[in-house]
């Protein structure tokens, strides 16, 4: 349809005659006439550096009931009733910085 539309303006014909030839709108003439004129820029994305995490120091051992919402739930401990949890400070979703790399090694 590109192809058409470009034949069809070269040849002095308006944006209006142009979707009356093809059976479409004004507007879609307009926006493939502006897409083609104008193609997308592509940026490149820019990559994370990766630092090495710090030395967090060692798990605190928080137990079962007294985890809270910002505590990493990385289990340090015994299981069952005596489970204890690292405890440090969360940074994505469940657990510290350094337990978050442990658990997504492929």
């Amino acid at each position: 349809m590109l192809d058409r539309i470009l034949s069809l303006i070269e040849n002095g014909y308006s944006y209006d005659e142009v979707a009356n030839e093809l059976g479409v709108t004004k507007g879609v003439v307009a926006g493939a006439l502006f897409r083609y004129r104008n193609p997308p820029k592509v940026k490149p994305k820019a990559r994370k550096q990766k630092t090495a995490p710090s030395d967090p120091g060692p798990a605190i051992g928080v137990p079962l009931d007294q985890l809270q919402g910002h505590h990493c739930r990385w289990p340090v401990g015994h299981t069952g009733v005596l489970a204890t949890f690292c405890g440090r400070p969360r940074r994505v979703k469940s657990w510290c910085a350094e337990h978050s790399t442990q658990g997504h090694q492929p």
